[in-house]
């Protein structure tokens, strides 16, 4: 059994490098071109795997072939995929990513069978059976339900809120936040949460919190 499990979104990458962004109506031509898997959750697990850690991830990709590739791209990097669901009835997730000459990056994301991952697809026995589950990318119910039935388990928890789920306020947050043992956040993330713009208040915000929720 995987030593850490992650929970949340797969999607196709698909980056475009360009000279220049074109501008409104206009075809900015390109002569590279790589598609390969992405996917924060997805990312996490590759990553811990390719270190040596023992991993799996949970997560819901299409029938299709982008979710094809997907799992096959997971698992030729040892990430075990035997509880990811396949969705008949929606299009595996996909980000268009073009970048210039700068660097700069210009995203257009489908997030499609990744979001179809509800609590009723999550497996009991194998969330419990990990030393640690990462949590990013999914609904709320969905993040939830993952981390009362890993803290049951005495499982530790991570979570990554990331930009959309930090924009639903603290307060909204407060029942998910109470399983988790590691919350990790940009700035701007921490801003949305905390109402603080100040680095040093955000973790005294954060410190006092733990303290409230222990």
């Amino acid at each position: 059994m995987p030593d850490l499990i992650t929970i949340g979104h797969v999607l196709m990458d698909i980056r475009i490098f360009v000279d220049e962004f074109p501008k409104a109506d206009e075809e900015a031509k390109t002569d590279k071109l790589s598609l390969g898997g992405g996917g924060s959750a997805a990312n996490v697990a590759v990553g811990a795997s390719r270190l040596g850690v023992k991993s799996g991830f949970i997560g819901s990709v299409g029938f299709d072939t982008f979710g094809r590739v997907l799992l096959e791209e997971l698992e030729h990097d040892g990430v075990d995929v035997a509880h990811v669901k396949v969705d008949t009835a929606t299009s595996s997730g996909l980000t268009v990513i073009a970048i210039n000459k700068k660097g700069q990056v210009i995203m257009f994301g489908y997030t499609g069978a990744s979001d179809t991952l509800f609590p009723s697809d999550l497996n009991k026995n194998y969330i419990s059976s990990s030393e640690h589950i990462h949590i990013t990318g999914l609904s709320f119910d969905t993040a939830l339900a993952a981390a009362k039935m890993a803290k049951k388990a005495n499982v530790t928890v991570s979570f990554d809120p990331r930009r959309l789920m930090s924009k639903m306020g603290l307060k909204k947050l407060l029942p998910l936040l109470h399983y988790v043992d590691q919350i990790l956040l940009n700035q701007e993330e921490a801003q949305e949460l905390t109402g603080k713009l100040n680095l040093k208040k955000q973790r005294r915000f954060f410190l006092h919190l733990d303290r409230k929720q222990s």
